[in-house]
């Protein structure tokens, strides 16, 4: 019987959802070039937020890595993580442009909330759980139970 857990993604995207929202908050706090006018502001920044990062990332972050590809290879991928910051940046000014009672001044602002926002979502993360291992782990054989070398399969 085929078993599905629904409460795994359910979960990540509340999880993703929540650490969206304490890091908009967050960077406005601590940035002083980004800022919002009221609590409906906040909820559009999130979902405005949170349909680019579903939308837009993936294409960014193809291109500007493929763009990249040499720097990426020379720097044996750290050059990759800057380039991630660099499309962060871009969904989180793209944000502001999108909701306009969002207030973020410059790039380097942008750039700063981005981090912020980065930052609260890897810790949030790490003391919630990183449920991400659950999807790339396939399912043992056998329903659990653990095999012996004697019962060796290939499953086709």
């Amino acid at each position: 019987m085929l078993k599905h857990n629904i409460g795994v993604p359910v979960f990540r995207w509340l999880r993703e959802l929540v650490s969206l929202i304490l890091g908009v908050l967050l960077a406005t706090q601590l940035v002083p070039g980004i800022s919002y006018s009221n609590n409906s502001t906040l909820a559009a920044v999130v979902i405005v937020l949170a349909l680019l990062n579903a939308l837009l990332r993936p294409f960014l972050r193809s291109v500007l890595i493929f763009l990249s590809l040499p720097l990426v290879l020379l720097t044996f991928g750290l050059a990759a993580i800057f380039v991630l910051w660099i499309v962060n940046s871009i969904l989180f000014y793209s944000a502001a442009v999108l909701v306009p009672t969002f207030r973020v001044e410059t790039f380097g602002d942008a750039m700063l909330g981005a981090l912020v926002v980065s930052g609260t979502s890897w810790l949030l993360s790490l003391l919630l759980g990183d449920d991400s291992n659950s999807r790339k782990t396939p399912p043992s054989p056998g329903g659990g139970k653990r095999l012996s070398q004697a019962d060796d399969i290939i499953d086709v």
